[in-house]
């Protein structure tokens, strides 16, 4: 992880996930604008759930360690429920995505937990763009 080199597997791994954006994101009709807000930001939201159920990775400290020195209150995802209003206010293809976060943040927590029983900065980020391309593939499916 603290490889900076991409690598050829990485690379290929970038163009396919925005590859897959690209495609969901022109195939979106109906509540684009709703959409490009509220994937985003589920995303995002996302790595909160990570961060306050995983322990960090890097005992001898790294970047990210501040924002493990102290578990996350469950006042902190006050803020989730924006993302979640602006996708039910697209109607059948809103509640598809809600579900979607959910499932795809809960899949990825334990896929974490299983593999190496952490998460790092990298992970989250990983996090945030599967989660991401998975949430604007179901919007396009869903509208």
């Amino acid at each position: 992880m603290k490889d900076s080199r991409v690598g050829a597997m990485g690379l290929v791994t970038i163009v396919c996930v925005l590859g897959i954006k690209a495609a969901a994101l022109s195939s979106l009709s109906q509540h684009r604008f709703l959409m490009l807000m509220a994937v985003p930001a589920f995303s995002r939201s996302g790595i909160l759930a990570a961060m306050r159920t995983l322990p960090y990775g890097r005992p001898e400290g790294g970047l990210g360690s501040p924002f493990f020195e102290k578990r996350l209150a469950a006042a902190s995802f006050w803020a989730v429920a924006v993302p979640f209003a602006l996708a039910l206010a697209c109607g059948a293809t809103g509640v598809l995505v809600c579900a979607g976060f959910v499932l795809i943040t809960l899949f990825l927590i334990a896929f974490y937990r299983r593999k190496l029983g952490c998460v790092t900065g990298d992970m989250l980020g990983a996090m945030i763009e599967v989660s991401e391309a998975f949430l604007f593939l179901l919007a396009a499916v869903g509208g």
